[in-house]
């Protein structure tokens, strides 16, 4: 054997490892975000109800928006007033959250790197964008955005 076989066969050992070690560091944040990303949906949707009950609270607001939780892995949030409504809806096999009807957003749930706390980035047009949002902030903003949409 030649220093420059013995280097090569080191290099390649290398990388092998390297990969290996990826490789298992996403299985292992695959299998986390399986077993807690329905929490941090449970967290976000509970969230988006509590600030309904909020805004419902207000003066002359009593019951303008309801909600319905029936379904695990949806949120659907309607005005009475004029049944304008918008969903939110939990995607268990991509562990994402997004927004239609009269909001529309996607956010994204991510491990934080070299630990076990999930958080919610936001999904753009160019991929993630701002990382490490608030369940509240979220829920604040669709429902701000859903209020202007009714003009």
């Amino acid at each position: 054997m030649s220093d420059w076989s013995k280097r090569m066969a080191q290099n390649i050992r290398r990388t092998e490892e390297s990969i290996g070690a990826g490789n298992a560091r996403a299985l292992q944040v695959g299998q986390l975000l399986d077993s807690m990303a329905p929490d941090k949906w449970k967290e976000l949707r509970d969230m988006i109800t509590q600030k309904c009950t909020e805004f419902n609270a207000e003066p002359e607001m009593n019951r303008r928006l309801v909600y319905d939780t029936s379904k695990p892995e949806a949120l659907i949030v309607e005005n009475i007033k004029n049944h304008k409504e918008f969903r939110v809806l939990f995607d268990r096999e991509r562990h994402r959250v997004s927004a239609s009807g009269a909001v529309e957003a996607a956010y994204q749930i991510c491990v934080k790197d070299g630990s076990r706390e999930l958080y919610f980035a936001e999904i753009t047009r160019k991929g993630l964008g701002q990382s490490g949002i608030a369940p509240e902030r979220i829920a604040e903003d669709v429902i701000t955005a859903f209020l202007q949409s009714l003009g």
